[in-house]
């Protein structure tokens, strides 16, 4: 069978299927920032976790798990687990003691930025293929997707997964 080329092998198959595509490249991105955060023994959500506290400042476990889409039991494990590093500080929320707050701490910035450096290596190597013009207008693309996905889900018109 003769080999298709690249818009050929587009218009069929799986690689007409953008939610395809978008897997394949998530789960080669994934992989590869999970194996370079390995020797700071970070995962990838903890990363994101500290870069949500950073940005966010002082806030509640629940508004961090919102902004990164994970339950209350994950976000608890995720917290837990900085917090025993000394990544994060966790105090009760004035006004309600069963709600916590979560800060990020000096020792969480140093590894944070580490990790940083990591990602953009990381990024680097999955999307090399993809001019810096090329890669803004793909983020671009992906935001609009994600911020209508939420908005859609604020409405009422498409269920949170």
């Amino acid at each position: 069978m003769p080999k298709k080329g690249p818009a050929e092998a587009a218009r069929g198959g799986l690689s007409q299927w953008i939610s395809f595509l978008v897997g394949r490249v998530a789960h080669a991105a994934r992989a590869d920032f999970q194996t370079r955060l390995a020797p700071l023994k970070l995962t990838p959500k903890q990363f994101s976790l500290l870069v949500a506290v950073r940005e966010a400042g002082a806030s509640s476990q629940a508004k961090l798990g919102a902004m990164l889409g994970v339950d209350r039991n994950t976000i608890v494990l995720l917290v837990d687990d900085l917090e025993s590093r000394s990544m994060v500080r966790r105090c009760s929320l004035e006004g309600d003691r069963r709600a916590n707050s979560v800060t990020i701490t000096r020792m969480g910035l140093r590894v944070l930025e580490k990790a940083e450096v990591l990602a953009a290596n990381s990024e680097g190597q999955i999307y090399a293929s993809l001019s810096r013009s090329q890669r803004g207008r793909f983020r671009c693309l992906l935001l609009q997707i994600v911020l209508g996905r939420e908005k859609r889900i604020e409405s009422g018109t498409q269920f949170r997964r």
